[in-house]
């Protein structure tokens, strides 16, 4: 009887200790599987986060490139608009000019104005 009672101890000993340590292995695997699957979860979402700052930047420099190009059209535009306004502005008066200074006549207010109304 003692040696039966001996033996059922030391079974339900082995079997809580052997309960336990299952327990104890289970949730130290599992809390190690948490930390593994959040560390990467975090890599993971972090990478897909750099990967669409770096587009948004790309697009940025792109989309600054396009407007500094038109900006330097633009400006190169206006310049040779201005230059050309200006080299027929400056024919046309040195026309005018010429015809003031060929205009030999007694009345030569009327003669200009009437020169000016017949090739402007």
């Amino acid at each position: 009887t003692v040696t039966g009672v001996t033996a059922a101890v030391t079974t339900t000993v082995t079997g809580v200790t052997a309960a336990v340590t299952g327990v104890a292995a289970t949730v130290v695997t599992g809390v190690a599987a948490t930390i593994i699957g959040t560390a990467v979860m975090v890599a993971t979402v972090m990478v897909a986060s750099v990967i669409a700052t770096t587009a948004v930047v790309t697009a940025g420099v792109i989309t600054t490139a396009v407007i500094t190009a038109g900006v330097i059209t633009a400006v190169v535009t206006t310049a040779v608009v201005t230059t050309a306004v200006v080299t027929v502005l400056g024919q046309s008066n040195r026309r005018r000019q010429r015809r003031h200074k060929l205009c030999e006549c007694a009345d030569h207010s009327n003669h200009h104005n009437e020169s000016r109304n017949k090739w402007d």
